[in-house]
């Protein structure tokens, strides 16, 4: 049984209720992945989007690392939400459990009344992850001035 209180964590989740997140978490299917599985590939179609529940998942574009994704943590929704080919390749670096919510799931979210507070940690979650972005190619450029 998963610890509602615990998910609260998951930014993906914020501002949502403890009954509400059961409902959202009702409609994940629990996965358990050893170390190293491919849990996507760069390229590939988006079809799932996934929250960490425990581990470290690891992402890379091409052969270089570019995150990691640890407990409560949700990745895979770029492509999930856009029905767009995969930007980077999933792995996980340690054993993994993970919630999964496929594109039907994730549909009958966005269709359901959590939808705009979803779509507002989405949001918050890609914004965070622009701003570390520009936080590193800002570095690199001042890097390469020198």
């Amino acid at each position: 049984m998963l610890d509602m209180t615990r998910l609260q964590r998951a930014r993906i989740l914020n501002g949502l209720d403890s009954v509400q997140i059961a409902e959202v978490v009702a409609m994940g299917e629990e996965q358990h992945l050893e170390k190293g599985t491919v849990i996507f590939q760069e390229g590939e179609p988006g079809r799932y989007l996934y929250i960490v529940l425990e581990g470290v998942v690891s992402i890379h574009f091409g052969d270089k690392f570019i995150a990691k994704c640890r407990d409560y943590e949700a990745f895979g929704e770029m492509a999930t939400l856009h029905q767009r080919p995969r930007s980077a390749t999933a792995r996980a670096s340690t054993d993994v459990h993970m919630l999964a919510f496929g594109e039907a799931e994730v549909a009958q979210l966005l269709a359901s009344p959590h939808a705009v507070q979803f779509l507002l940690n989405v949001i918050d979650v890609l914004s965070s992850r622009l701003a570390r972005g520009n936080a590193w190619v800002a570095n690199g450029l001042e890097a390469q001035r020198k």
